[in-house]
């Protein structure tokens, strides 16, 4: 996919990969969604202290539904990839995705409904 739909909250945002791992140390699970550097402009910035915790990713024919402890957004985009780095406190995962619905023939600029 190009780029794959999260809902944060009540909002859509789009990302183009996705990384993570198993924190030892402190014994929890690291995601991180990523948006990469494509020119001009800014992917979808999250207030991180009003954030919500849960976390809806579609990619392809799955879904990832992850409550979240903590939050971390890294990177000084234009001139970075913009990393939202999430601490995992539990997730859930099925077959059933909306990432197509959610991807075509849409306009993919940010936007927020209130």
């Amino acid at each position: 996919m190009e780029t794959f739909p999260v809902l944060i909250g009540d909002e859509v945002a789009h990302f183009h990969d996705v990384a993570g791992g198993y924190n030892r140390e402190q014994l929890f699970d690291v995601v991180n969604f990523i948006h990469r550097v494509q020119g001009p402009g800014s992917p979808y910035r999250v207030n991180t202290d009003e954030l919500a915790h849960r976390f809806e990713a579609h990619l392809e024919d799955n879904y990832y539904h992850l409550s979240v402890d903590g939050i971390r957004a890294v990177g000084d985009y234009p001139d970075e990839d913009y990393i939202l780095s999430l601490k995992v406190g539990s997730e859930m995962h099925g077959e059933h995705s909306f990432s197509k619905p959610m991807t075509e023939n849409i306009d993919k600029r940010e936007t927020r409904y209130e």
